[in-house]
């Protein structure tokens, strides 16, 4: 028994030094944002112009009050699950929406990719997830309406699929999401979602979601 809670032990710390080691995007880097399909909101396609290894990679916004202008270098200030000016924690639901958006694990059934109106939906979601309520979506983002927006992302389906993976321990590839936090010229700006190595991922995430007990409330811009 002894061996094998040291190997065990072993494999864990192996885990935490492979980590650190860079295979994405990391705090400090500099980032830019291209425009993509939908608006307002995302999609994007970020690159990471101090590490050219990452390849440039889609992304969704984690807020309303702060907008973004392309091409711009941006830093990263931090990689974690809540972002600056909105004060939003990252849910389930987002980071599950993120990561099937971006074609992972089967995807989103009816999701075309490169459809104004889906991204749109999936932004939508991410920010009524992330708790921004009807009066802000519809005062920020038009023309996203909330009422309308609300309507097509239930027609999808989507939220009743994330419900049946997570009863059924699929949520495979949520764990890995982070909100990146931007600034420029040390001002706050638009935070993004991220998708990072994380080892422990696969550990932390099933954590948050027996804390939550399935009992979370699904309530949940774009300049230049």
């Amino acid at each position: 028994m002894k061996t094998l809670i040291a190997a065990i032990m072993t494999f864990v710390m192996a885990l935490a030094s492979a980590s650190t080691v860079r295979a994405g995007v990391q705090i400090n880097d500099i980032i830019t944002l291209a425009n993509s399909f939908g608006h307002p909101g995302g999609s994007f396609i970020a690159t990471d112009v101090t590490n050219p290894t990452v390849l440039p990679f889609k992304t969704y916004c984690a807020e309303l009050e702060e907008i973004i202008f392309f091409n711009t270098p941006y830093k990263v200030v931090g990689i974690g699950t809540i972002s600056i000016t909105g004060g939003k924690s990252l849910t389930p639901f987002a980071a599950w929406l993120y990561d099937r958006s971006l074609g992972h694990s089967g995807g989103l059934p009816t999701f075309n990719p490169i459809s104004d109106v889906d991204n749109n939906v999936v932004q939508f979601g991410i920010w009524k997830s992330l708790g921004y309520t009807p009066g802000q979506i519809n005062a920020s983002a038009p023309p996203i309406n909330y009422a309308t927006y609300d309507a097509m992302l239930t027609a999808k389906g989507w939220f009743a699929l994330f419900n049946a993976q997570s009863a059924a321990n699929q949520l495979a590839g949520a764990g890995n999401v982070r909100i990146m936090n931007l600034r420029f010229n040390n001002i706050n700006v638009q935070d993004q979602l991220v998708e990072v190595p994380e080892p422990f991922s696969a550990v932390i995430w099933p954590l948050i979601l027996i804390c939550v007990g399935g009992g979370w409330t699904f309530i949940s811009r774009r300049g230049g």
